[in-house]
């Protein structure tokens, strides 16, 4: 007669393989990672920019972000980056984009009004770490040398957004490194990528054989983006005729809410405010052919700049983050609601 615990033992093992087969293969060790420590197991080495945050860096540099200075522990406050911006006025630090490799402000749309963030002319923070440049293209028209310095350093791309972008001073040793700690508690994920089987299966053997593999670190990079593009674009010669690109007035009701009254709404940074009535409709109807800052194709391609008295400014929507097609489905609305419908 077998003894009792054979029976047992038999049992127990049966159930392992009957667990094994119901959850499935258990997911390499890497899916659980950050994008960047994949990276640099694949051989990689850290970026200049690198930074281990710890929580209470990352909780300053949230501070910072969200409201622009940080309770100190001696009491009272430091003092505000800028007095006419945050950080949030123009950025977000969700993920913004449904592809993560492609700059499409057609997909962005419908995708942060899903989500419920706003639709904004600056880049996302999130995933800000796992770039490998900043201010890109156009923006040197703008900010001429100042952009030399910041487009592969991030921590000079933290300073320009301060000091120019937001209008406002430079950091402090102690604040660019809360800032950057924040930004790498944002950094992208393993899971946020959507990967072949075959890149996964390669990332699992690269993985254990220890071994620098140069080839797969750029097919690992080529599912995200390591820059973000930004092209001025034009405003069109006939205001009249505009682009010549058929609109939607759905979706300019989309981007009235969630990109002009994001900072043209009461509590918002600008003291130009719009609401839903007829009137501010028609205010913005009689000057979208204008040479003036309250044209919509002027505001939305071109912006305003800062002045000495008038240090706020609008700031524009390269084509990356506004689409000429979007812009029409604005005017469309406006056009629309001026005329009470």
């Amino acid at each position: 007669m077998k003894k009792p615990w054979n029976l047992t033992l038999g049992l127990s093992a049966l159930l392992l393989v009957l667990s094994a087969w119901w959850v499935g293969p258990t997911a390499p060790g890497w899916k659980q990672q950050t994008v960047r420590e994949v990276l640099t197991e694949l051989g990689e080495p850290l970026p200049e920019h690198y930074l281990a945050p710890d929580s209470a860096q990352v909780a300053l540099g949230r501070a910072l972000v969200y409201e622009g200075r940080v309770a100190l522990p001696e009491g009272g406050y430091s003092p505000y980056i800028s007095k006419y911006f945050m950080c949030t006025s123009c950025h977000n630090n969700e993920r913004e984009d449904p592809v993560l490799s492609i700059a499409d402000p057609e997909a962005r749309l419908p995708y942060v009004v899903e989500q419920g963030i706003p639709f904004l002319q600056g880049s996302t923070f999130w995933g800000i770490v796992n770039r490998e440049s900043w201010y890109n293209d156009d923006y040197y028209l703008k900010y001429g040398e100042n952009v030399r310095a910041a487009n592969h350093d991030l921590r000079k791309a933290i300073q320009l957004c301060a000091i120019e972008c937001s209008q406002g001073r430079p950091l402090v040793q102690w604040e660019e490194d809360a800032i950057l700690a924040f930004y790498w508690s944002l950094e992208l994920d393993m899971d946020d990528l959507t990967l072949p089987a075959e890149v996964e299966e390669a990332i699992t053997q690269a993985v254990a054989a220890g071994q620098p593999n140069p080839e797969l670190v750029a097919t690992l990079k080529s599912y995200y983006a390591t820059t973000s593009p930004a092209t001025f674009g034009h405003i069109p010669e006939d205001k009249a005729a505009g682009y010549g690109l058929q609109g939607s007035a759905e979706e300019g009701k989309l981007l009235y809410e969630n990109s002009c009254r994001h900072c043209h709404q009461e509590g918002g940074v600008s003291d130009f405010l719009i609401d839903y009535a007829t009137h501010t409709f028609r205010y913005l109807e009689r000057n979208l052919e204008k040479d003036n800052d309250f044209s919509l194709y002027q505001i939305v391609r071109k912006g305003t700049y800062a002045s000495p008295g008038a240090r706020p400014y609008m700031p524009h929507y390269p084509e990356e983050k506004m689409s000429d097609r979007q812009i029409e489905s604005l005017r469309l609305y406006i056009e629309q609601q001026a005329k009470g419908n």
